[in-house]
């Protein structure tokens, strides 16, 4: 079970605090969440018809109950957000590992509602800046995916001040198979699907037996339709183990993350 499953942390900077979600939240929730103007900012893809649009108590009740229900199965984490200076309650957060057969398959998939008045980019920069840093920890995952519209302009802004891009994929609903578009991803970098180093250009990317660029292996793990290093998974993850130094991180802190990050990977889930 992954570690936010087991005990749910305390996030916080000089503004905002975000912590479990929790059944005494609902008063503060309500008013957020039958907020018309806050409600084209919900992500409600691949939610079975679920609008996140809440008018009474009994409907946000249910809601607290089923994410309740959702973070003691390990299926998402719901957090509040909260301003710190003044005590209240300004939205929440959703954390969830995606397993799919898209492009953003175990990547980090983040929900941030706000009420409308929070639905600036000064605000949301803060919180996107808040959370990023602690997904793959939390969760096991390799990066973040999240919704913004075009008419979002304000999160957009926030999205490009904390390093997320645009991403050229589709989210592929799980019960459906509709193609959600919107998505941004952090960080912004494609990463080798053997390595996990970031790919940034066509120039690091690896090549298939016809010499073709190939986008999801690095041409340090893979050439001419091969792959240079022909190991086991936990083989490769001591060899990546020793160049902790070029991630800025200490020898034992890239075991660790590499022993997360590649059990995720293409190459190595196959």
């Amino acid at each position: 079970m992954a570690p936010i499953y087991e005990v749910c942390p305390i996030l916080e900077n000089d503004r905002y605090l975000l912590r479990l979600t929790q059944q005494d939240d609902l008063e503060s929730l309500l008013p957020i969440y039958s907020d018309l103007n806050a409600l084209p900012f919900f992500n409600s893809d691949n939610c079975h018809g679920d609008n996140f649009y809440y008018t009474t108590r009994e409907r946000m009740q249910k809601a607290l109950n089923f994410w309740d229900y959702s973070y003691k199965n390990g299926w998402f984490a719901r957090m509040t957000i909260i301003e710190k200076q003044t005590g209240m309650i300004i939205g929440t957060v959703e954390l969830c590992y995606r397993v799919s057969e898209d492009a953003f398959n175990g990547m980090c998939i983040l929900r941030v509602d706000v009420g409308s008045r929070y639905e600036t980019a000064s605000v949301l920069t803060e919180i996107f800046g808040l959370i990023a840093p602690h997904t793959d920890e939390l969760l096991g995952s390799h990066g973040i995916v999240t919704k913004a519209p075009i008419y979002s302009v304000e999160r957009i802004k926030a999205l490009k001040a904390v390093g997320f891009a645009p991403s050229e994929h589709l989210l592929v609903g799980g019960h459906d198979g509709y193609q959600y578009n919107g998505y941004w991803t952090w960080p912004s970098a494609k990463i080798s699907q053997s390595c996990g180093m970031p790919m940034a250009s066509e120039e690091v990317f690896g090549t298939d037996a016809d010499g073709n660029p190939n986008p999801d292996y690095c041409k340090y793990c893979y050439v001419n339709g091969e792959f240079i290093d022909k190991v086991s998974m936990q083989e490769y993850i001591d060899m990546c183990s020793q160049y902790g130094a070029q991630a800025g991180m200490t020898n034992e802190e890239m075991k660790a993350y590499c022993e997360k990050l590649f059990p995720t990977l293409k190459r190595w889930k196959s």
